[in-house]
């Protein structure tokens, strides 16, 4: 299963009466892989083609109390859009800035459903798909037990370039399943040399519900991520320290309900960012009868902002 754990989206935040745009981390890939909270299953028997992800409200909070500053902006934008094939996995998404189509996502998949490629591409301002800049392509291959042995970007033209040439990730993993090693290969033909590797080598404890993994830039260690997982293999908390700057560079928990469902996701980090909150933010996901997710509150600085989903 594909994880996307951060599409991030650049806004500026000159649009402040929609104090929410600013927000990075909106959509629900920055919390969770889209198909354990889409879950496919769920979509395919409920007979959905597609899911809207609406922005319902957003509050400025203040905890200062006689601040009269603080700025309430009720209202209901479309912020993210997903298609489903008739299995219920997603085979598109597009994103929405100011009330426009802004960026458009393919996955396209094979037999078994497993993503086999990943396209991005701009929407231009009159709402077309844009090739200016090109669309952004990513080939994935997958092992006889369906998990990634290999992810590729294509160049800016699609074409399919030599290893030696592209940027591409090889995952490795032992016996029981689980990645042993990761390495990544850059090509940036206006470097002296143009290529540069960042490899991850990973070490289990506690049977195998700790993970430690430890990132080399070429060969300085850079850095050191650690995981938890309960005993279904979902991770409870995922730490990392920054060992060039010496620091912790970010902590994530999760919490999830007695079904298994994500239900909390908390962030927290030292680095900064274009909007408030350095990086600090919590996302709570909430599901109806049918184990549907229908919204999911994000809270960053002092900011609450109210995503509803909507299933056609």
């Amino acid at each position: 299963m594909l994880v996307f754990l951060f599409f991030t989206y650049s806004f500026s935040v000159m649009a402040q009466d929609r104090i929410c745009e600013c927000s990075p981390f909106f959509s629900p890939l920055a919390a969770a892989d889209f198909e354990s909270l889409f879950d496919p299953s769920l979509i395919s028997s409920n007979k959905i083609t597609e899911v809207r992800i609406y922005i319902t409200s957003g509050q400025k909070n203040s905890k200062n109390k006689s601040d009269t500053t603080v700025k309430v902006a009720n209202q209901k934008y479309i912020k993210e859009l997903f298609t489903f094939n008739r299995d219920g996995y997603a085979v598109h998404s597009r994103t929405f800035y100011l009330g426009r189509q802004n960026h458009y996502y393919s996955f396209n998949r094979d037999i078994k459903n497993n993503i086999v490629q990943h396209v991005s591409q701009f929407f231009d301002s009159v709402g077309k798909l844009s090739n200016d800049p090109k669309p952004d392509i990513t080939d994935y291959t997958f092992d006889e037990y369906g998990d990634i042995v290999k992810r590729k970007k294509r160049d800016p033209n699609g074409a399919v370039l030599p290893d030696e040439k592209s940027e591409y990730t090889i995952t490795e993993y032992n016996d029981q399943g689980w990645r042993k090693k990761e390495t990544t290969h850059y090509y940036l033909d206006w470097e002296t040399p143009p290529y540069h590797l960042n490899t991850t080598h990973y070490s289990y404890t506690n049977k195998g519900k700790t993970e430690t993994a430890k990132t080399y830039d070429g060969k300085k260690l850079y850095l050191t991520t650690t995981t938890n997982y309960d005993d279904m293999g979902a991770p409870l908390s995922i730490s990392s320290f920054d060992h060039f700057l010496n620091k912790p560079a970010y902590k994530k928990v999760f919490k999830y309900d007695s079904l298994g469902r994500l239900i909390k996701y908390v962030a927290s980090s030292v680095n900064d960012y274009e909007c408030p909150g350095r990086g600090n933010f919590s996302n709570e996901f909430k599901y109806n009868s049918d184990g549907l997710l229908i919204e999911q509150r994000h809270t960053f600085a002092n900011t609450l902002c109210i995503l509803q989903f909507e299933y056609k």
